[in-house]
């Protein structure tokens, strides 16, 4: 599956005992994931790319403001450097979006291109 001319991502919730080239989604240690984001960056940011670190629940609990809030502690843990790409661990659909998931979806881009420039 891997040789030196191809680059691998993989796809294991949570975990870092797959990676190789880069892990999606990167979930935080809670209930379905295992990884603490300034840990991970400290330790592997330089050899593989990041993906992910927004949970479901973050849209759906948070507020706006914690969620720019949110984002900006991501970026500033992780975007040193390069090797991250800010992203929901798991795919936001409803057959009708709830308000609150949408405010927090456009205050997550608002803060994703706010703090995520390099």
């Amino acid at each position: 599956m891997y040789t030196a001319t191809v680059r691998c991502a993989i796809s294991c919730p949570g975990s870092l005992k797959w990676a190789r080239d880069g892990i999606h989604p990167l979930e935080p240690v809670g209930a379905t994931g295992d990884c603490d984001l300034n840990t991970v960056k400290q330790r592997y940011g330089r050899r593989i790319c990041l993906v992910g670190n927004i949970q479901y629940e973050d849209f759906a609990e948070m507020t706006p403001p914690q969620m720019k809030s949110r984002v900006k502690q991501l970026m500033d843990a992780a975007k040193a450097g390069g090797g991250f790409i800010l992203s929901p661990a798991c795919p936001l659909f409803h057959s009708r979006m709830p308000e609150k998931i949408e405010a927090n979806i456009r205050a997550y881009v608002d803060a994703g291109l706010e703090y995520g420039r390099y």
